[in-house]
């Protein structure tokens, strides 16, 4: 179970769960939003003995909460492994709260940057494209919390879109290399011809970003910083 959900009233919510399991199972996924049975809504999915499948949930508007919780229950004999959750409004537009997408366009930005701060120093991008329920999560040693990779360059690249702002991407100079920092520029801009232009295609991007703006690291001089070096380096 996951508490501290917030959910809006008359916004229906629309979900999937990765799952596998080394025997038929019934898995019985619980959207609660307080106590007694007419704040639960339950949904049961017949999960087969097999690798890992993507089942898709539906839960109707109801009152609004902001601690709410997902529960996961299964019945039968035998192992199962959930690989990934996610549960969003189903008005969400390209995986973003609608909501939020409202208001920051109305900050009216010109320029938005990603990765962004600290993070970038130890931040692999090849983590975080392709299917977000196949991307690793990972530890940011920088501020000491786990990354999902739920958003990567062509999540950022949607967002942009959407705000009508043009993208600044920033590279990584702290344990990254040249090698990594050019791949990136070519997933961004290159052609279906270039290995990158091709594999960012099979990821449903054919068009090139073509991305202006681009950064070199970040704070590269700070003893905070992953890879940090003296300011005269």
């Amino acid at each position: 179970a996951q508490p501290g959900l917030a959910l809006k009233a008359d916004v229906a919510y629309t979900g999937r769960i990765v799952l596998s399991t080394d025997q038929d199972v019934r898995v019985r996924v619980s959207l609660i939003r307080g106590e007694g049975e007419k704040n639960r809504q339950t949904m049961t999915l017949n999960v087969l003995k097999g690798p890992y499948e993507t089942y898709d949930f539906h839960f109707a508007a109801g009152r609004s909460t902001e601690d709410a919780r997902i529960e996961i229950t299964a019945q039968g004999k035998g192992a199962l492994w959930i690989g990934a959750v996610s549960l969003m409004p189903a008005d969400h537009m390209s995986g973003f709260r609608k909501e939020v997408i409202t208001l920051l366009r109305t900050l009216k930005s010109g320029v938005y940057r990603f990765p962004g701060g600290n993070f970038v120093s130890a931040h692999e991008w090849r983590d975080a494209i392709g299917d977000i329920d196949r991307r690793p999560p990972v530890m940011d040693p920088v501020w000491n919390a786990v990354q999902p990779n739920d958003v990567g360059t062509d999540e950022f690249m949607a967002l942009c879109r959407l705000l009508d702002v043009e993208p600044y991407i920033t590279v990584n100079a702290g344990f990254g290399d040249a090698w990594g920092a050019a791949q990136l520029v070519e997933y961004a801009n290159g052609g279906p011809d270039t290995p990158m232009g091709k594999l960012r295609a099979e990821n449903g991007h054919p068009e090139p970003y073509h991305v202006k703006f681009w950064g070199i690291g970040n704070e590269a001089w700070g003893s905070w910083q992953m890879g940090a070096m003296a300011l005269d380096q």
